[in-house]
């Protein structure tokens, strides 16, 4: 499979796996917090030191609830990493591909009953300069990830948080 065929269908099945609980669907949902493995993809060989949740976000949820609402909501967590959780910072989807915001949480509570989380931040989230997925990165950013924000900070792009 292509990589742009195969990047496409990841897309399209993180859509419908957001979208499915809404409409009632929880055959994909984890039956509750204390079960859960951690979904949220490790940061690398030091994946135990994080302070900060990466999230893809499309334009109209980043627009209309990240910077609007002050949240990010529907985000599976493992209960266990909740407590090192002190930003979140948004990775906008392509066109634009790239980390440009970062905000300070001020608390984690779970969304309704789906068995996910809902971020609250402390204040408006921050611009940062952009934090680009370069040409031939290995970096996925169809689901989140932890990263160290002094690391996301100091990036050029993706990989450096990372890799």
């Amino acid at each position: 499979m292509a990589p742009v065929a195969k990047a496409a269908a990841q897309g399209y099945l993180a859509r419908m796996l957001l979208i499915l609980p809404m409409l009632g669907i929880n055959a994909f949902t984890t039956a509750s917090f204390e079960e859960q493995t951690d979904p949220v993809q490790p940061m690398g060989p030091d994946s135990e030191a994080f302070d900060t949740i990466v999230v893809p976000a499309h334009e109209d949820g980043f627009k209309d609830v990240f910077l609007d609402q002050n949240c990010w909501y529907a985000i599976r967590l493992n209960q266990k990493h909740i407590p090192k959780l002190k930003y979140v910072a948004a990775y906008r989807v392509a066109p634009i591909a790239a980390v440009t915001h970062i905000a300070e949480v001020e608390s984690v509570e779970p969304y309704k009953d789906t068995g996910k989380y809902k971020i609250n931040f402390k204040g408006p989230a921050k611009k940062i300069p952009p934090i680009n997925r370069s040409d031939g990165s290995e970096v996925n950013m169809q689901s989140p990830r932890y990263a160290l924000r002094e690391r996301l900070l100091a990036a050029k792009n993706l990989d450096e948080i990372w890799l």
